[in-house]
């Protein structure tokens, strides 16, 4: 039997029916995704991690250093024997005066060799009787202490690790057997070595004790810390404004009489009230390098007319750094906050109490917060939760930007 038009119009229309009420829902479920995606799309988060801020104030000033200055006679090109940081005796030798730059080369050249030899003897003398975990252990730690004195810019040290690898590293390939001995290669550095010349130039030796400096990185001739001391606010704040007096002639370095040093700052008022004689505190020298030493106050000199002040800081700690500062730029830290650090823009203050918002899931949820310190760009949170006072918890995610936000808004 023929099927009639009217038949197969309602079939088709039943189809159609059927399928929209299938792509209604799935179409109802990607409009909800694509909200969802485009509202958190909108939202800027960052981890509420843990870390450290400190109230500082950026200041300049002098260092006051009991120098006495290397001077030697001729022309011609130094070299230096010790180095930057190292504490030396009277009459050590220091530099070496070579009359030109071949020859202060070729005798670079030829320490070099003899240095290595020596490694290389020391190596040989052990033999195979070395213990390869042993080796492997120093191997490690001469890398871990050269990463350490990279880091702090204490050049000595590095040299002094680069030659423990080398030592360990030599003993280790006759330990497993990699070489027999060194005998061939000694024999062939000798030979480079005994065609060079040996000619030392012109030994300058140190005319005091205590820690040299090569002019070539102190090139201005310091105040005396009685000169600093004796300065009031406007002489210090003049004196900064000058130029720098530099290093007589044939100057070649200058030796540091004592590991203590002082540190004569300027600030203004606002600033000097935040210090306190005998208060401890860190001092940094960021153009030089950002390690933070630890430091006492001395003395806070206020001009309060002029609305400056001088600050004395007390620093026992010297090292290949410190000798060649001259005047500087400081960040003298006051005190040091621990706490979730988090972006200062995710703060928002309702009612005069500080509140954050956090996501989890797809939803919003407000936090109030204790502020521990900020320094406008980041603020520091306190990590002890106190309900409804402090309830930012490590490794939240913390809504940095978003529009609309309140407490259960759903994403």
């Amino acid at each position: 039997m023929a099927q009639t038009p009217s038949g197969k119009k309602k079939r088709t229309g039943t189809k159609l029916l059927i399928g929209l009420l299938l792509v209604v829902p799935a179409v109802y479920v990607i409009v909800q995704v694509a909200t969802i995606a485009a509202r958190s799309s909108a939202l800027l988060t960052q981890t509420a991690v843990q870390g450290t801020m400190a109230e500082s104030v950026v200041c300049e000033g002098f260092l006051g250093m009991t120098e006495q200055i290397i001077t030697y006679e001729g022309s011609g090109v130094l070299s230096y024997i010790a180095k930057n940081g190292e504490r030396v005796s009277e009459g050590i030798g220091v530099a070496q005066l070579f009359a030109s730059e071949a020859d202060a080369a070729e005798y670079k050249r030829y320490t070099a060799l003899s240095q290595e030899i020596e490694l290389l003897t020391k190596a040989q003398a052990t033999g195979s009787a070395g213990d390869a975990s042993l080796l492997e252990r120093q191997v490690q730690t001469g890398v871990y202490d050269a990463l350490d004195a990279l880091d702090s810019g204490d050049f000595s040290s590095l040299e002094t690790a680069q030659n423990d690898i080398q030592l360990a590293q030599d003993k280790l390939k006759i330990s497993m057997g990699e070489t027999e001995d060194y005998s061939a290669r000694i024999a062939e550095l000798t030979a480079r070595r005994d065609a060079l010349s040996n000619a030392a130039g012109t030994v300058i030796t140190a005319p005091g004790t205590g820690y040299f400096v090569s002019s070539q990185d102190s090139t201005a001739a310091l105040f005396t810390p009685e000169q600093l001391e004796q300065m009031t606010p406007a002489q210090l704040q003049e004196a900064l404004q000058q130029p720098v007096q530099e290093n007589p002639e044939n100057c070649a370095g200058k030796i540091i009489s004592d590991y203590r040093w002082r540190f004569f700052a300027l600030v203004d008022a606002e600033q000097a009230a935040k210090f306190s004689e005998g208060a401890s505190v860190t001092v940094s020298f960021p153009k030089v390098s950002q390690e933070s030493v630890p430091a006492s106050v001395v003395s806070v000199q206020l001009d309060e007319e002029a609305g400056i002040a001088k600050v004395e800081l007390l620093c026992d700690y010297i090292n290949s750094e410190t000798v060649a500062l001259e005047r500087e730029q400081a960040v003298i830290a006051l005190k040091t906050y621990e706490g979730l650090r988090i972006p200062t823009k995710a703060c928002h203050t309702i009612d005069g109490k500080t509140y954050v918002y956090t996501k989890l899931g797809n939803t919003v949820h407000q936090k109030p917060v204790t502020v521990l310190w900020t320094d406008g760009e980041d603020t520091l949170i306190s990590m002890e939760y106190v309900k409804d006072e402090n309830e930012l918890e490590m490794y939240d995610e913390v809504i940095v930007e978003g529009t609309g936000l309140y407490n259960g808004k759903l994403l």
